[in-house]
């Protein structure tokens, strides 16, 4: 018995040890995702300035296709932003603007319908054929990029929208569409850059913007990619109650023991909730039910031994004696 017990104690101590060390390194794990999606951000906040800059730079009216080309694709160089579906200025336009906007662009502005604003994508880089679909594209005719941009507008700084389903990807055939963050930063008429909120709506003349998929996000991340453990969900929690699937890693499982990280994303907030493969856990037990299972069979063992020496020297004592009982009577008969 208490051979079993040793066993068992430090099977059990053996064990937490096992876990607290899974814990930790599922705790830095998901520190390392969220510090990695809050640098890709802050690298889309600093692109979406210089581009915005350029177009101040050069002028709205000035700036070529070409231009926009040129510099975005110095931008994208190196592969440095090859998760994006592209980057892109779209033009602030109002209703009494649209039909000369469309004629100088000759570009035809959809959907159509009668709006106080449009934000018509005029450059989209790289120039690929589904990209050169959303050109003309009103992203305030949707609610979440028209909710992005007037947060923009009204804060001067770069806004990120609530997952959409991108231009792009709308004609895809899957059964499911991935969805797309938008990213957008505002620009001011005549260059400006601090521009008082009261005349933010006046100099608004456009936005620079760059939409991507969460999904090609992490594919190209490898901070876990060593990892077997690698598994999470990602929700946009913003509005309260609503939350907005974001992405779902390919082997997610529920765990009550999995770890979550809130993210504030410009003005979103993400929540990132970190599982463990519950095959990894158990294959970290596994030893440890090895010992435990040969502990108890080798405790067994003993106590069998044990067990099978006692019976024996019983039953030799019980034989002497007998012997002796027996040479006693003889001895008296005698």
């Amino acid at each position: 018995v208490l051979s079993a017990g040793s066993t068992y104690l430090l099977y059990d101590a053996t064990l937490n040890k096992q876990r607290s060390n899974l814990t930790l390194t599922e705790t830095q794990q998901a520190t390392a995702l969220a510090s990695y999606i809050e640098a890709r951000s802050a690298s889309y906040r600093q692109a979406l300035r210089g581009a915005a800059g350029m177009i101040n730079i050069k002028g709205r009216n000035a700036i070529t296709t070409s231009d926009w080309n040129t510099y975005t694709s110095t931008l994208m160089a190196g592969n440095k932003f090859k998760e994006l579906l592209g980057i892109g200025f779209a033009d602030a336009v109002s209703h009494d603007q649209l039909q000369a906007y469309e004629s100088a662009e000759s570009v035809r502005v959809a959907p159509s319908g009668v709006r106080d604003l449009y934000t018509p994508i005029r450059f989209l880089y790289p120039e690929t054929e589904r990209n050169l679909k959303a050109i003309g594209f009103d992203m305030y005719s949707e609610k979440s990029r028209r909710d992005a941009m007037l947060r923009a507008k009204t804060s001067g700084e770069a806004s990120a929208s609530a997952p959409v389903v991108a231009v792009q990807d709308e004609t895809s055939s899957a059964s499911r569409k991935p969805v797309s963050i938008l990213m957008c930063y505002p620009v001011y008429r005549d260059g400006l850059v601090n521009v008082p909120k009261d005349q933010r709506d006046e100099k608004i003349i456009g936005y620079t913007y760059l939409i991507y998929r969460p999904i090609d996000v992490f594919a190209q991340q490898d901070v876990l990619n060593d990892v077997e453990i690698s598994h999470y969900h990602v929700q946009d929690i913003t509005e309260q109650g609503s939350p907005n699937e974001i992405y779902t890693s390919e082997k997610y499982e529920p765990s009550p023991n999995s770890i979550e990280r809130n993210l504030t994303l410009n003005d979103r907030t993400w929540k990132v909730t970190f599982y463990s493969e519950n095959n990894y856990s158990r294959s970290l037990a596994s030893p440890q039910n090895t010992i435990l299972v040969i502990g108890i069979f080798l405790s067994l063992l003993l106590a069998y031994f044990v067990y099978s020496m006692l019976s024996k020297r019983s039953r030799t004592l019980q034989l002497e004696h007998a012997e002796n009982i027996q040479k006693t009577k003889d001895e008296l008969l005698a």
